[in-house]
């Protein structure tokens, strides 16, 4: 390969280079500000995220701390565990019955189950100028037979009351007094509770509307706040409230942040299931393969040819330049008309003009002979004469390609 083809490749080969570590360095970046999450989600780190608490729980050290990314599991045994759902819609809680007896199970079980709703800063309007058709009622009726309603299940439904100013946040207040649990804190959800069951014990009311309280369910307990604004980051970096966030964990050893009800749920693709099929050998076979492959492309496993050596080449010639330099290396020069003449006699036994082509060949100059001969046999003489002989002397005083027409000039009177 010439070597200005092999600066072309190894420079093409570093721009791709160059153009996969800047497209590598812009999707780190995108993965670690978590963006392409969705709200309230474990692996965000901007505002809107809750990887602020996931962490700060993880470095304390005492707990077990982890991400739930497959559908909801059966956590047993549930004791002393809590399991966080941030950022869910109150449609969410309309699931299907194995999912509702999961749920069930481990709240009944001895676990802790916290459910914050996501954030609606605006109430809904709920109000249409047309009636709802039956035939739509019917058909969300027979959507939700085989479902099951949480929110119905356990004692609670959903309202939604204004803010007092739309461009600031509500205040929430303590309806009873809690060691170590703030007064007040910042609300931004229009979202509340009403129709409570007499279980409930509420903790934080907007304008006397509940929106955060804590249920005992069998062995365990279940809180629901109608913000999730306390937990997320924004929150933990301008009012922090340490002592709310352990109440909302309890007396947990391990914590499960779950992810599926937001649609990140894990995809294992080709390199997961080496690492579960264990087929590291095959992979590491593979690579090594393809590096072969790139090394044949570009190392000949022959030796290369010197630049020089074929610069000695001889190039190929006509077969007429072949014939005139057999002739130079077989016959003298001297003899070449003799020769000419001789193979002449071959083709032509009986030509009348044998014994004068026979004469005019004899001359030492092989190029004054053969322009005699030529000029002879150009010559028309009557059949049955032979032209006069011709001395060598005479023609030799003709320039070069110069051919008299002898013929032409009888003709004239």
């Amino acid at each position: 390969m010439p070597v200005r083809a092999k600066l072309w490749t190894i420079a093409g080969w570093l721009a791709v280079g160059a153009f996969l570590g800047v497209l590598a360095h812009l999707f780190a970046l995108r993965f670690q500000g978590g963006e392409m999450f969705p709200p309230y989600s474990t692996f965000r780190a901007d505002p809107l995220g809750c990887r602020a608490f996931y962490e700060s729980l993880e470095a304390l050290g005492k707990l077990s701390v982890s991400r739930n990314l497959d559908p909801m599991p059966a956590l047993d045994p549930p004791r002393g565990r809590t399991l966080c759902v941030f950022g869910v819609r109150p449609s969410q809680l309309v699931v299907s019955p194995a999912e509702a007896r999961e749920l069930e199970g481990f709240v009944r079980g001895g676990g802790r189950l916290v459910i914050t709703f996501m954030p609606t800063p605006w109430a809904p309007s709920t109000t249409t100028n047309q009636p709802p058709k039956k035939t739509d009622a019917a058909k969300k009726k027979k959507e939700h037979r085989f479902l099951g309603d949480l929110a119905g299940n356990w004692g609670v439904r959903f309202r939604f009351v204004p803010l007092p100013d739309e461009n600031k946040p509500g205040r929430a207040t303590a309806c009873q007094s809690l060691p170590d649990l703030p007064d007040s804190i910042s609300w931004h959800s229009t979202l509340v509770f009403t129709n409570l069951h007499p279980a409930w014990n509420v903790i934080y009311c907007r304008d006397h509307h509940p929106v955060l309280m804590e249920r005992p369910l069998g062995n365990g307990t279940l809180v629901l706040a109608a913000d999730t604004y306390l937990v997320s980051n924004e929150a933990l970096l301008r009012e922090r409230h340490p002592s709310l966030l352990c109440w909302l964990i309890g007396p947990a050893q391990q914590v499960i942040f779950d992810e599926t009800h937001l649609g990140v749920t894990e995809q294992p693709g080709v390199a997961a299931l080496l690492r579960k099929y264990r087929l590291h050998g095959l992979l590491a076979a593979l690579l090594a393969f393809a590096a072969l492959f790139v090394w044949r492309r570009f190392t000949p496993l022959v030796p290369v040819a010197d630049e020089t050596a074929a610069m000695d080449h001889v190039a190929g010639r006509t077969a007429a330049s072949g014939f005139v330099n057999l002739l130079r290396r077989s016959i003298p020069a001297d003899q070449l008309l003799a020769v000419c003449v001789a193979e002449w006699e071959k083709s032509f036994p009986r030509h009348p003009r044998i014994a004068a082509v026979r004469e005019l060949a004899r001359d030492p100059s092989v190029l004054v002979g053969y322009r005699n001969i030529r000029q002879l046999l150009s010559e028309r003489q009557p059949f049955g004469t032979s032209p006069p002989p011709r001395s060598p002397s005479a023609d030799a005083t003709f320039p070069i390609g110069d051919v008299r027409n002898v013929s032409s000039e009888r003709k004239q009177p």
